[in-house]
């Protein structure tokens, strides 16, 4: 699936060719621990189970991505639909590219029969929780995690 938006833009599938820019923009989100080797074997995990990465290329350079994955709801019929990661590097932030790639999603979500989109982020990111808040995302539930990995 990819999506041309405008002169040199497009959002499209990761590829292998990909990983070692996905990596950087990991680190540009506080998780420097990453490879490009250790992402390899992560996202064909992900890709098994039903994930998918997209990168926003401008001019073939990769300055963005976004993760999404769906899964079936047990409380009611249909799937959820989650964001699991969204980046944009630094110098081209504020720049609607982040917008762009929710609205990407947005879509494959609605084609994949997600009656929801939902997202995550840690409680210290402030400025994410105001992008995601401009983006039409609503605070409704509260997340907890207990590290068992």
């Amino acid at each position: 699936m990819t999506t041309s938006l405008k002169d040199g833009v497009r959002i499209r599938a990761v590829e292998e060719k990909d990983y070692g820019a996905v990596v950087e923009l990991l680190a540009e989100l506080d998780y420097p621990d990453n490879s490009v080797a250790s992402f390899a074997k992560r996202y064909a995990s992900y890709s098994e189970h039903e994930g998918i990465a997209f990168v926003y290329e401008k001019h073939d350079e990769v300055i963005g991505f976004i993760a999404f994955a769906r899964f079936p709801l047990f409380h009611c019929d249909g799937f959820a639909g989650r964001i699991t990661a969204l980046c944009v590097k630094q110098n081209h932030r504020s720049a609607g590219i982040g917008r762009e790639l929710i609205q990407f999603i947005e879509e494959l979500a609605r084609n994949t029969g997600c009656a929801v989109l939902e997202v995550t982020t840690k409680l210290s990111r402030l400025q994410t929780h105001k992008f995601y808040l401009q983006n039409g995302f609503m605070e409704t539930h509260k997340r907890y995690n207990k590290k068992s990995c």
